[in-house]
């Protein structure tokens, strides 16, 4: 990952990465710096939180991409996700649309779209082939997965309906699964 991400911004992935064993990790978005961090501790703001269970207590990497290791606009113009999480076997895209606030139908699905859009830039323009030419590849070996973290204390009646729809394209579009979920266990 660092070589096949060694052009892509002004931090390299080897100082903008961090590691944890820890049995629970709680990823967010920092605001005011604009990229994506993680701790240990519950957080005040769980809610705005993707939580990383990992219960076998394995090495998880987090790489905040967006603003951080991926930046400038000639790379980021179709947007970035905010950031990966990764194990020896697994690779999950994580995107925050922690800050919507509003409770429009409307507003909570173009967010998802502008998410999706993220999320498969971020996987199909840069990550995909950078790494797999670095590994003289034509696939990852590792499972990936998406995720769209929106805060849980938003509740919008009727839009899960359409995003379990999303989802269902989003798999057969790419083969790859999506979720609009605030959690994972990593195996």
């Amino acid at each position: 990952m660092a070589t096949a991400l060694r052009h892509c911004g002004s931090t390299s992935v080897e100082e903008a990465f961090d590691k944890s064993k820890a049995q629970t990790l709680y990823v967010y978005d920092r605001p005011e710096d604009r990229y994506s961090d993680w701790t240990d501790s519950e957080p005040d703001n769980v809610s705005k939180c993707f939580i990383a269970e990992n219960p076998n207590g394995i090495e998880l990497a987090l790489l905040p991409l967006d603003n951080k290791i991926v930046t400038g606009p000639k790379i980021t113009c179709q947007g970035i996700c905010d950031c990966l999480i990764l194990t020896e076997a697994e690779l999950s895209f994580v995107e925050f649309k922690t800050n919507v606030e509003s409770n429009s139908y409307l507003n909570f699905l173009d967010n998802a779209a502008d998410a999706i859009a993220q999320l498969w830039h971020t996987y199909s323009g840069i990550i995909k082939p950078k790494c797999c030419k670095a590994l003289r590849k034509e696939e990852l070996p590792v499972e990936v997965d998406f995720y769209v973290v929106f805060d849980k204390d938003l509740k919008i009646t009727g839009v899960s309906s359409e995003l379990m729809d999303r989802q269902n394209d989003f798999l057969e579009d790419t083969g790859l699964p999506l979720f609009f979920d605030n959690a994972k266990i990593f195996k």
